[in-house]
């Protein structure tokens, strides 16, 4: 197994309506890698990644991995965030974005916003995307609502994360209803 560590490179912009991350992926490994690049929806990708609050320590968790079916949900084909391919030696440049104040949302998670949600102040945040190596990928097809984008599914994904502390503090609208955070 090659065991190089993937980089990542990530650097935050802050506004009062506005949090994004420009990143960058290094393919510093001998083998072709898909990196999910965007979070996953029936019709269009979308640069906003997953978001919901985490504890211990509090901070916003945003994410373009694939997100966990919450218990008693069921899906007949699950979800799988777009990807690009990088070749060994290649680096993939590009960002994520999401409105302030955050509303928590993922894929699963029921439609309707809470008329009152909680509003809680956080400063710091966790970033997290991951890849498949192409050994591990059982399929792959072309992602028909973006040029240069795969759908790649398979098993023994590989998480890259970075961390942030925002210079100010943000709100996210905390749901109070049955929204799993995973």
């Amino acid at each position: 197994m090659n065991a190089i560590p993937l980089s990542l490179t990530c650097t935050l912009k802050q506004s009062d309506t506005l949090l994004r991350i420009d990143y960058l992926v290094e393919n510093t490994r001998n083998e072709t890698l898909f990196v999910r690049v965007r979070g996953a929806l029936l019709t269009k990708p979308s640069r906003r990644p997953y978001s919901f609050l985490r504890s211990d320590p509090l901070r916003l968790f945003l994410s373009y991995q694939e997100a966990i079916i919450p218990p008693l949900i069921e899906v007949y084909v699950p979800l799988t965030p777009p990807a690009v391919r990088l070749e060994p030696g290649e680096k993939y440049e590009d960002f994520a974005e999401i409105d302030v104040p955050v509303e928590e949302w993922h894929p699963y998670g029921p439609v309707d916003y809470p008329l009152q949600p909680e509003p809680v102040e956080v400063q710091d945040i966790e970033f997290v995307t991951e890849y498949l190596r192409q050994q591990d990928v059982t399929s792959t097809s072309v992602y028909r609502h973006e040029a240069g984008l795969y759908v790649a599914v398979g098993e023994h994904s590989q998480r890259l994360s970075g961390t942030f502390r925002t210079p100010a503090p943000f709100t996210v609208l905390r749901r109070a209803d049955d929204f799993f955070r995973y």
